[in-house]
C-alpha cells in the first residue's frame, strides 16, 4: 500500500513492469457515497506499495478518456502482481469484507448399501451444484479474470486464491471451487510463447469466446470493448493476423460459421456495435465458428476444421475503429467482401417455418428453421428477431465450407456436410453497389446444393 506519511496518486504509464502492485476487479454497477475510515497507518501491514483504481483512473465521462485506459487494461492485468477479486458482491457499493458462508448449500441423498459380511448400511453422496458468483456472469470480469496471473477470489464461501494452475480456498475447504475456469494457455503467457499446434491456440480463443458470449454487458456499446484486452493478448500469438470486429482474419473464412445456441432469439441491439458478419453484432450464448459442446469435442471439432474444404474466398475485410488508440475496442464501421457459390431461396414467415428450396433441388426442398425435422434437408439458425415482417422473404444462402465431419453444435441435426451464412439484401438509396447483411447460418446435405458460379458478395 502507498507510503505510511503520504497517500498519493501516480502515473502509471512509465511504471517498470517489475514494481508490484495489485489491481481490483469486481462488478462496477451503482455509483457508491463517499465513505471513509479510521485506520491508522502505523498498524496497517506492510506489503504491496502501489494499488490501481479505475474508478480514479478512468474520467467516468468521456468516452475517449475511456478507450485510452481501457486500451491499458491487458498491461494493467498482466503486469498486477495479484488481482482482488470480489466475486461475491453484485455492485462496487456493497463491498466485499462480508461475513462468509461455512459452506455451499449441499442436498444430501441417502442411498442403500450393502456391505460384504451382508449387512445392510446407509451411504451418502451430495448433488454437486455449481455456485454462481455475481462476476461470473459479467463480461468485464471475465477479462480481468482471465489476464490476472493471480487472484484472490472474496466469493460467498470464504476467500480462495487463484492462479494459472489451481484455485483452492484458503481454509483448506475442497467445497466452493468451480469445475472449471476460463483462462488464457499457459503459453500466451510467457515472454517468447512456443511453439504449439495452431488448433490449441484456435481453440482457446473459441472457448474463452464462448464464454465471453454468455455473459452480461450494462453497457451493450462495451461488446468489443470489454474484450479487447483478451484480444491483445492473443495478437502477441497471432502477430500476422488481423483482429476486425472481433473476428481474426486467418480464421477466415471458417470463422464466419459463428452460431446462435438455443431457440431464444433477441432482438438485434438498436445501437451500432458491428457488421452483420460478426458475432459481436449480436446478443446471446454464441458458439464460434459451429463448435460448442465439452473439451473433448472441442479439440476434434478444432481439427475437422482444418479438414474442412472452403468453398468461398475472402477478398476484403476491413473494419474502422472509433478511436485509434484501441485498435481492438469499439468500430464505427465496417465491410467484407466473399467470394462464394449462392442459392436464392424463399422463406414463408412466420406462418411456416420452412426455408423454401428452388424445386428443381428435390422433393424434399426446404430447410427446417429451429427444430430438426427428420424430411429437411438442412437446417437454418436465425442470428436475432430481425426478419421483415412480410408473408415472403427473399434471402441468399451463401457456401462458406464443406465438412466431411459434421461440426458438434449441428451435428445432432443431421449429418450434414455444407455449412455457410444466410443474407438478406439490403436497398441503399444512391449507391451502386448491392449489400448484404447476415441474418443466420445454415447447413444442408452436399447432394442439395446446386449453386449458382462464384461472384461477389458485399456484406456489412
Amino acid at each position: 500500500m502507498p507510503d505510511r506519511d503520504q497517500s498519493s496518486m501516480l502515473e502509471d504509464n512509465n511504471l517498470s513492469p517489475d514494481i508490484r502492485k495489485l489491481v481490483c476487479a469486481r462488478c462496477w454497477g451503482t455509483v457508491f457515497s463517499s465513505k471513509s475510515f479510521r485506520i491508522l497507518w502505523e498498524e496497517s501491514p506492510e506489503g504491496i506499495r502501489l494499488s490501481k483504481q479505475h474508478s480514479f483512473c478512468i474520467i467516468q465521462d468521456s468516452d475517449e478518456d475511456k478507450a485510452q485506459e481501457i486500451a491499458k487494461m491487458r498491461l494493467n492485468f498482466r503486469n498486477a502482481f495479484i488481482t482482488i477479486l470480489s466475486s461475491r458482491a453484485n455492485s462496487v457499493s456493497e463491498g466485499f469484507l462480508h461475513n462468509t458462508h461455512s459452506s455451499p448449500p449441499l442436498t444430501p441423498i441417502r442411498l442403500p448399501f450393502r456391505c460384504p459380511d451382508g449387512n445392510v448400511g446407509t451411504f451418502i453422496i451430495f448433488r454437486h451444484s455449481e455456485i454462481v458468483e455475481p462476476t461470473d456472469s459479467r463480461a468485464w470480469c471475465l477479462g480481468e479474470r482471465v489476464l490476472s496471473p493471480r487472484l484472490l477470489v472474496f466469493s460467498t464461501y470464504g476467500l480462495q486464491y487463484e492462479c494459472q494452475t489451481t484455485r483452492i480456498n484458503v481454509n483448506g475447504s475442497p467445497l466452493g471451487i468451480p469445475s472449471s475456469l476460463p483462462r488464457l494457455p499457459d503459453y500466451a503467457l510467457t515472454a517468447e510463447p512456443g511453439r504449439v499446434a495452431e488448433w490449441q491456440l484456435d481453440m482457446a480463443w473459441d472457448v474463452i469466446l464462448q464464454r465471453y458470449t454468455a455473459s452480461g454487458l450494462s453497457q451493450q456499446e462495451d461488446k468489443l470493448l470489454a474484450i479487447a484486452g483478451i484480444a491483445e493478448q492473443f495478437h502477441r500469438l497471432w502477430p500476422r493476423s488481423r483482429y476486425a470486429a472481433g473476428i481474426w482474419t486467418h480464421q477466415l473464412p471458417s470463422a464466419l460459421l459463428w452460431q446462435q445456441q438455443g431457440y431464444d432469439l433477441r432482438e438485434r441491439p438498436k445501437i451500432y456495435r458491428a457488421p452483420s458478419w460478426s458475432w459481436a453484432s449480436v446478443d446471446g450464448l454464441v458458439a464460434p465458428r459451429g463448435m460448442a459442446g465439452n473439451a473433448d469435442t472441442w479439440r476434434s471439432a478444432s481439427e475437422s476444421l482444418y479438414d474442412s474444404v472452403n468453398i468461398c474466398e475472402v477478398k476484403k475485410v476491413e473494419a474502422e475503429v472509433k478511436f485509434s488508440s484501441n485498435p481492438y475496442g469499439a468500430v464505427t464501421s465496417a465491410s467484407l467482401i466473399l467470394c462464394a457459390e449462392t442459392v436464392r431461396i424463399t422463406w414463408n414467415t412466420p406462418e411456416n417455418p420452412h426455408v423454401i428450396l428452388p424445386d428443381k433441388l428435390s422433393e424434399r426442398g426446404y430447410l427446417m428453421a429451429g427444430h430438426r425435422v427428420l424430411d429437411s434437408v438442412g437446417y437454418v439458425q436465425m442470428d436475432a428477431l430481425d426478419l421483415p415482417d412480410l408473408p415472403i422473404v427473399e434471402v441468399t444462402l451463401a457456401g462458406v465450407t464443406k465438412h466431411p465431419v459434421p461440426l458438434p453444435s449441428i451435428a445432432r441435426l443431421g449429418q450434414h456436410d455444407i455449412y455457410g451464412i444466410m443474407l438478406l439484401r439490403v436497398h441503399e438509396e444512391g449507391s451502386d453497389v448491392t449489400n448484404y447483411r447476415r441474418i443466420g447460418s445454415f447447413s444442408m446435405n452436399a447432394e442439395n446444393w446446386f449453386p449458382t458460379s462464384r461472384h461477389d458478395i458485399h456484406i456489412i
